[in-house]
């Protein structure tokens, strides 16, 4: 049978309960420091939650779904106002706004993958010369890998904005304004398991921590193997999308652990 959850952080507690029959929930983690972000691995079945105010350094931790294995994944610089946490099924990155206590020039949209490579990466600043800020809202479509986020006009007054960015762009896409104010955010993406089985991929099966390269070559004839990406492996087993396999007639796979001498 499929299994319907429900998942809240309040206060210091983060919580689940079966929708299917409601009864009392479940306490997954406490002394949370006042989560303002939750995002859902249903793959990794993980629970990505953020910590920030108190005197807690503000970081973003992670829990099984069963409330077992509580780990930070990234410690984030003290002063940082963390909140609107995100995550990127396909290219297995979270994305957050940085609020900075209303600090313009400090503000930012983070993002950190989930692989284990690479550091923390700003994805949008905004311009402290006319006055805008991040504000409420951050919604990822990640088929169509666009971010939709709101900022402040001058003094984080209202009207709000909300814009979208290609990931990867330099410039951000006006859309809209609100005379009142954004609060949240949600993208409609129609068919989206359908959709998502066009992406080819294969699950990895290794020791966690350690580094995969994963391969391809379009023919089972022996031929060259081709270097698709290097990643630390997060989880075992962990899938892995090839984003551009739409674009590719055939792709065959294969993951092979990398040791320190390259091979």
């Amino acid at each position: 049978p499929v299994t319907r959850k429900v998942f809240w952080s309040s206060g210091s507690t983060l919580y689940s309960i079966n929708s299917d029959s409601p009864l009392e929930p479940t306490v997954l983690a406490t002394n949370i420091s006042d989560s303002e972000g939750i995002a859902l691995d249903s793959e990794a079945k993980r629970l990505y939650f953020i910590s920030s105010s108190g005197s807690v350094t503000p970081r973003i931790e992670y829990v099984n779904l069963d409330g077992t294995g509580r780990s930070i994944v990234q410690t984030l610089e003290g002063g940082s106002n963390p909140f609107d946490l995100e995550l990127d099924p396909f290219s297995h990155k979270l994305y957050w706004n940085d609020y900075w206590a209303g600090n313009v020039s400090r503000q930012r949209i983070y993002r950190f993958s989930l692989n284990g490579v690479g550091n923390v990466e700003t994805v949008f600043k905004p311009d402290p010369n006319i006055g805008n800020g991040t504000g409420n809202g951050l919604a990822i479509d990640a088929l169509n890998q666009t971010l939709y986020f709101t900022d402040t006009r001058v003094g984080n007054a209202v009207p709000l904005r909300l814009n979208r960015l290609t990931i990867g762009s330099p410039g951000k896409e006006f859309l809209i304004e609100d005379t009142a104010r954004f609060n949240y955010l949600a993208v409609y993406q129609e068919d989206l398991a359908v959709q998502a089985r066009l992406f080819a991929g294969l699950s990895i099966f290794g020791t966690p921590g350690r580094k995969y390269r994963v391969e391809y070559r379009s023919t089972l004839a022996p031929e060259v193997w081709t270097a698709l990406k290097e990643l630390s492996l997060p989880y075992s087993p962990f899938l892995f999308i090839d984003e551009d396999s739409p674009n590719q007639d055939r792709r065959f796979y294969r993951a092979v652990e990398v040791h320190s001498d390259g091979d």
